[in-house]
């Protein structure tokens, strides 16, 4: 047999409760969510081509070494990102 009680089930809700002395009975109030902090924007990545370019330039400009050029790759990488 069900349970009947006299409090009112209210509905299920993710944000946060209080409590508030009315009449005096306890009530629950519903404390309105704080708003996510702003978010700084991401600086976009450079594209692979860019990046492709400037490590071709580099390794023209160094004689054209044999190798991978991946020290080319990764400073062409740095510099497009602002890091050198």
């Amino acid at each position: 047999m069900p349970r009947l009680s006299n409090n009112r089930q209210s509905p299920q809700t993710d944000a946060p409760r209080a409590f508030r002395l009315v009449g005096g009975r306890v009530t629950p109030r519903t404390v309105a969510p704080t708003p996510p902090a702003p978010t700084v924007p991401l600086k976009a990545a450079p594209s692979a081509e860019r990046i492709r370019q400037l490590a071709y330039y580099k390794w023209e400009a160094a004689g054209s070494p044999p190798g991978d050029g991946a020290t080319f790759w990764l400073a062409a990488e740095q510099e497009l990102a602002g890091r050198a």
